[in-house]
């Protein structure tokens, strides 16, 4: 006796993987997580290599778009590896945290918005500098402590 497969929209297909998953039970999401977790680890080289290579990339991408010739705006440092993305007006961890987006996360945004102004390329160096200028590591404060007195 041959067993003839019934064809089926796509609604019912949907209706009967879904009555098959819950007859199934604990089964199927025991099966499934175990592939799922084997399948990580069996290919988890390949996606580093491969989230690497497209983070740097990014970054290049972004970062020639707000300096073409890929240098720091005050020094002229050109280490792609310690050049990053500034906030010419400050304030860029509040920005970030209220768009949601850090480190890669952050060139990504960039790039879907368009490249918006109001960002600069710095080196790590300067961006720390301008940072302790402009009193922009002091944290949980209302309002800015007076001028900085190194000993």
């Amino acid at each position: 006796m041959k067993i003839h497969k019934v064809a089926r929209c796509k609604n019912c297909m949907l209706r009967y993987g879904a009555e098959w998953r819950r007859k199934q039970g604990d089964k199927f999401k025991r099966k499934n997580a175990q592939r799922k977790y084997l399948d990580y680890y069996r290919h988890r080289d390949k996606r580093l290599r491969y989230g690497l290579k497209h983070t740097a990339k990014l970054k290049v991408e972004v970062l020639q778009n707000y300096s073409p010739d890929l240098r720091c705006l005050k020094c002229g440092f050109t280490d792609i590896r310690a050049l990053s993305i500034d906030h010419i007006n400050g304030n860029g961890n509040k920005h970030r945290k209220s768009i949601g987006c850090y480190g890669s996360q952050f060139y990504t945004w960039l790039k879907n918005h368009n490249y918006p102004v109001g960002y600069q390329v710095l080196c790590m160096n300067c961006n720390f500098i301008k940072r302790f200028e402009q009193r922009e590591d002091v944290r949980n404060s209302r309002q800015s402590p007076g001028p900085l007195t190194i000993l």
